[in-house]
């Protein structure tokens, strides 16, 4: 009896690997197309020749994964792949590059998006399955490039199963850095994949690869991905726009509820989080809300971990209205108080740092460079330099410009101009417009 269950046991499971293997040759052909490799850092990028970031080139390339966006000529990436680096570039799958820049990043969510070169190959997007949500149990597939064959930066693939939806991570040491909400899966994924796609059986894009757990005890351990649902999406979206991502704020600072003080307002421990802080003048604040109160409920959603507590918050729309049920030491039954959502302070990063095009060395207007440079307004990007053998000098452009139009749409950000300019076919006349109200036609001599 026991050699048939064996039999069963292991007839069924090389069933199932079977039609693993099978989904994942079709999930790779559909999938390996929508995933870049992500080069970062060095003087110069020029044709990416991506190494192992253990093989020390002394030009401080590291290697990533990316995701490109249905949104013409942008691709989504983890931050930490790419923090602080000024020069990207993006490898596809059939061997061809392109440079890229880094438009925004938001630290909170780990996230940043690249702009690609204009006069790129054509960007083939992944689909996003946004109809039906995750289940715990459901196979998905990992794609990403692996940094151990960066020699030959071309996506793998591994397969697994969602372990668990709505996990929490956080740095060694500092838990207030940490990421929640994520998607728990048991596929393999090894540096240089962060960044990289997380998809289901029909090669639909669920999540952006993003960390991995492999204690030394055990051979596999398990991989964490940002959900690519509709909310981040409309975060993504925001960010393609030149706008800070709409995340919501509720102006304080909460801890877990401990057991000696959940025994004093008679309440179980874990079954609400503590406010430790209330900004004078933030939403809870003016909402009643106070120092000491126990937050227990957040609309039709309970809380009791810190974590959810700052999913919530974090996916509330700023500005909407929500209602938040507390235990006050002093009163006998809950209190319900209505909070409108404030947005969160600007943690997401408008690339701002120095741009060459066509010609003009161009920088966003921080604090530094406005008074370094004389320059009052606030919205725009400043010419730094100019090339006097270039097409931007030819057209009159010069140093101390600011652009606030290119081909008549605002300029708000530097991060904005990489957006409209990338979008430009390098043959294209361009028109900018300078806070002096002179006209000029991008390339040639002429004004307006």
């Amino acid at each position: 009896m026991r050699i048939l269950k064996r039999v069963l046991v292991a007839a069924l499971a090389a069933v199932f690997s079977a039609t693993a293997f099978a989904d994942a040759v079709a999930v790779f052909k559909a999938a390996r197309t929508g995933v870049v490799t992500v080069v970062a850092g060095g003087d110069s990028v020029g044709f990416p020749a991506p190494v192992m970031p253990y093989d020390d080139p002394g030009d401080g390339m590291v290697l990533g994964s990316g995701i490109i966006l249905p949104y013409e000529g942008f691709v989504l990436t983890a931050n930490h792949a790419v923090a602080d680096s000024r020069n990207i570039a993006v490898v596809f799958s059939d061997m061809s590059h392109a440079d890229a820049w880094l438009v925004a990043s938001e630290p909170l969510l780990d996230i940043a998006l690249l702009s690609v070169a204009a006069d790129a190959r054509e960007l083939a997007p992944l689909p996003w399955r946004l109809d039906t949500p995750l289940e715990v149990g459901e196979p998905v597939y990992a794609v990403g490039t692996p940094s151990a064959f960066s020699r030959d930066p071309t996506p793998s693939i591994s397969a697994g199963i969602v372990s668990s939806l709505d996990r929490y991570i956080a740095p060694a040491g500092d838990r207030s850095a940490g990421i929640s909400g994520l998607i728990e899966s048991d596929c393999l994924i090894t540096p240089g994949e962060s960044g990289g796609a997380l998809v289901d059986r029909e090669g639909r894009l669920v999540g952006m690869c993003l960390a991995a757990h492999r204690p030394q005890d055990y051979a596999r351990g398990r991989a964490y991905a940002i959900p690519t649902d509709a909310w981040l999406m409309g975060v993504i979206e925001a960010l393609v726009r030149g706008e800070q991502a709409p995340l919501g704020d509720f102006g304080v600072q909460v801890t877990s509820l401990s057991e000696v003080r959940a025994r004093s307002l008679s309440m179980s421990p874990g079954s609400g989080v503590e406010i430790a802080w209330v900004a004078a003048e933030g939403p809870f604040a003016d909402a009643g809300i106070l120092r000491g109160d126990v937050v227990v409920r957040i609309n039709d959603q309970d809380v009791r971990q810190v974590t959810r507590f700052r999913q919530i918050e974090m996916r509330t729309e700023p500005g909407s209205r929500v209602v938040v049920r507390v235990v006050r030491p002093s009163a006998d039954e809950p209190i319900d108080f209505e909070v409108v959502t404030g947005t969160r302070p600007v943690r997401a990063r408008q690339a701002d740092w120095e741009f060459v095009w066509r010609g003009m060395r161009l920088a966003g207007l921080t604090e530094h460079v406005r008074k370094s440079l004389g320059i009052h307004a606030h919205n725009g990007v400043v010419v730094m330099d100019v090339d006097p053998a270039g097409p931007a000098y030819r057209a009159g452009l010069r140093t101390g410009d600011v652009i606030v139009e290119i081909n008549n749409i605002e300029v708000r950000s530097l991060g904005g101009f990489r957006t409209i300019a990338t979008m430009v076919p390098a043959a294209n006349v361009v028109m900018i417009r300078t806070t002096s109200g002179i006209g000029h036609v991008q390339g040639e001599t002429r004004r307006r």
